[in-house]
C-alpha cells in the first residue's frame, strides 16, 4: 500500500496533479504490481520502493506524462475539465490547443500537454468536427523533445489500432510559424464574460501553484476516470468498422467460471462499478471497465479473469458476464 510519506512528498511537488490514493491499484490491493506511472516518467521522478511510491521533486519536470499514463484515475491533471476544453476548441473555426507557456496564442490550454494520451487524442479526433492544432512550439525550451515525441507516438499508435490517420485532423505545430492562431471575436458582454473567466482561472492557478491536490475519497466509492468517459463518448461518435476496432483495442471482457463462490469480493474490489449481481447472476458493463484486473487478482477461487477486447453486442450496458470452464488463469487459453 502507499505510505503516509507519499502524501507529504507529493503535496510539496511543483506540478499541478490531482492524486486519488483510493484509485491507485497498489493501494487498493497490496499484491498488485502496477508500475505504469513510474515506467512512463521520462526523468524517472517517480520511484517505487517496496510498498511506497515517491515523487522526487528535484527530478520532476512537470510534464504531466504520468497523468496520461494512469488510466485508472489515480493521477490526473488537477482542475482539468477536458469537456470544457473541447467546448472552447469547438467555439472557433481554427482551434489551437496549447500549454501554460503558449496560452496567449491558444484557444484552450492545459499546464503541459504531456498528458495527451491515446484516449485524449482519440476524443479530440472523434468529438471535434474541425482540424485542431496542438501548439508544441515551445516544448524544446521547456521539456525538450519529450512531449513532442510522446504526443506524436500516441497519435501514431492510436491511428494504427483504429486503421485511421489522426494526423488528418490533429496537427502538431513544432515552431511558431506553424501556429495558425486566430483570437475569438467577442461582443462587449462576451468580453466581460471572458475577463471574469480569466480572472477566476488566474486566481485558481495561483492557489494551485506549487502544490498537488490529494483527494481522499472512500475506497468503496465507484467512479469512472475521465479518460474512460471520453472513450465512451468517442465510441458513439465513430462509425461501425472503427467502433469495432476501438472495442478490440480499448475495451475488455470479464470472464467468470463455475468455481465462483458468489462472495462478491470482485464487486467490492472493482473501483469503477463494472460488476454487479442481479438475481444471482454476475453482470458486467464493458464501458465501466478500465482493465485494471483487480477483480482477478483478488479472487481467491481463481474464478475471474479480464481479457483485452470486447466482442459482445452493447458495450454500454450491463449484461451477463461471459462464462468459461477453462482455467481462467492459463495464459495459453486467454490472452491478457
Amino acid at each position: 500500500m502507499l505510505k503516509d510519506g507519499l502524501l507529504k512528498r507529493i503535496t510539496a511537488s511543483k506540478v499541478n496533479l490531482q492524486i486519488r490514493p483510493s484509485r491507485c491499484l497498489r493501494m487498493r490491493f497490496y499484491k498488485n504490481s502496477c508500475t505504469g506511472c513510474a515506467e512512463a516518467c521520462p526523468p524517472e521522478a517517480i520511484l517505487i520502493k517496496d510498498e511506497a511510491i515517491e515523487i522526487n521533486d528535484d527530478n520532476c519536470t512537470g510534464c504531466l506524462i504520468c497523468a496520461g499514463a494512469c488510466v485508472y484515475g489515480c493521477i490526473s491533471v488537477n482542475g482539468l475539465d477536458f469537456n470544457a476544453l473541447l467546448h472552447d476548441l469547438k467555439a472557433v473555426p481554427y482551434p489551437v490547443l496549447g500549454c501554460a507557456v503558449t496560452a496567449d496564442t491558444s484557444n484552450a490550454s492545459a499546464p503541459c500537454l504531456g498528458f495527451l494520451s491515446e484516449e485524449y487524442l482519440l476524443s479530440l479526433f472523434a468529438l471535434s468536427d474541425r482540424r485542431i492544432i496542438i501548439n508544441l512550439s515551445q516544448c524544446r525550451g521547456c521539456n525538450g523533445e519529450v512531449i513532442i515525441d510522446r504526443v506524436n507516438t500516441n497519435i501514431i499508435e492510436a491511428s494504427k489500432k483504429l486503421g485511421i490517420d489522426l494526423a488528418e485532423r490533429i496537427t502538431l505545430a513544432l515552431i511558431k510559424e506553424e501556429v495558425d492562431y486566430t483570437p475569438p471575436e467577442v461582443s462587449r458582454r462576451g468580453f466581460f464574460s471572458v475577463l471574469k473567466k480569466m480572472t477566476l482561472q488566474g486566481a485558481s492557478e495561483m492557489l494551485k501553484q506549487d502544490s498537488i491536490e490529494t483527494e481522499k475519497d472512500p475506497y468503496g466509492a465507484k467512479s469512472l476516470p475521465q479518460t474512460r468517459t471520453l472513450l465512451n463518448k468517442s465510441l458513439l461518435a465513430f462509425p461501425g468498422p472503427i467502433r469495432e476496432k476501438m472495442l478490440a483495442n480499448y475495451y475488455y471482457t470479464f470472464w467468470g467460471s463455475s468455481d465462483c463462490a458468489s462472495c462478491q469480493s470482485c464487486i467490492g474490489m472493482c473501483p469503477t462499478g463494472a460488476l454487479m449481481v442481479q438475481d444471482s447472476d454476475m453482470l458486467f458493463n464493458p464501458s465501466l471497465c478500465t482493465g485494471c484486473n483487480l477483480c482477478s487478482e483478488f479472487c481467491i477461487h481463481r474464478a475471474a479473469r479480464i481479457t483485452k477486447g470486447y466482442y459482445g453486442r452493447d458495450p454500454l450496458i450491463y449484461a451477463m458476464a461471459s462464462v468459461s470452464n477453462a482455467d481462467l488463469h492459463n495464459t495459453n487459453v486467454y490472452s491478457s
